[in-house]
């Protein structure tokens, strides 16, 4: 319905009480992995996975919504305006879905998984996203980790981000993704409209 819409902070979507999965055991939880495009989904299926150097979006899939993070690139200097979307599970509409990895079941119930992301909401803003270090896997990851799954998050995942955080690499990512940033900046300074999904 409002898929890869941002999120204005404290505005959660709320469904039910407390719902827990229906064997009441607790709240499954999938990771949707995603190819950035069909030349790079060819290139980790080929090459890059194998050797840990994959690139990805990922989302999590809580409470049958999928929970992602994502710049603007007109969304710089607003704090206001959340990273954190949701789309349907395993639909996102800029990307090319690959696979599911199952992480088990959270232990959390409907409101205290809601609770942790409104939180997120809150303390992921759109303008804190960075290529590298602030993207949509480091957020999958974050979320895996507050709503406490039992499963790990997969290395593979986090391939290309790994290898850009080397501290060889990381310096030149950086000052590109800064320059990148500026450039948008100013792009947009006349041009005012919906915001510009980067992720």
């Amino acid at each position: 319905d409002n898929s890869d819409e941002p999120i204005r902070r404290y505005e959660a979507m709320r469904v039910g009480d407390d719902a827990t999965s229906v064997d009441g055991r607790g709240v499954e939880v999938r990771l949707h992995i995603y190819d950035l495009g069909p030349m790079m989904g060819r290139l980790n299926e080929m090459i890059l996975r194998g050797a840990s150097l994959g690139a990805f979006h990922c989302g999590v899939d809580v409470l049958d919504e999928e929970w992602s993070f994502q710049g603007f690139s007109d969304a710089w200097d607003d704090p206001s305006l959340s990273g954190v979307v949701k789309n349907l599970p395993r639909k996102h509409p800029k990307y090319s879905y690959r696979e599911s990895v199952c992480l088990g079941q959270s232990p959390l119930s409907e409101s205290e998984i809601r609770a942790v992301l409104d939180s997120m909401m809150n303390e992921w803003p759109a303008s804190s996203y960075h290529l590298v270090s602030r993207n949509c896997v480091a957020f999958a990851e974050e979320l895996c980790r507050r709503i406490s799954v039992p499963e790990p998050f997969p290395e593979w995942a986090r391939g290309a981000s790994d290898v850009a955080k080397s501290p060889a690499l990381f310096g030149v990512v950086d000052f590109g993704w800064e320059v990148f940033k500026w450039y948008c900046a100013r792009q947009n300074t006349s041009d005012q409209g919906a915001p510009k999904a980067l992720s």
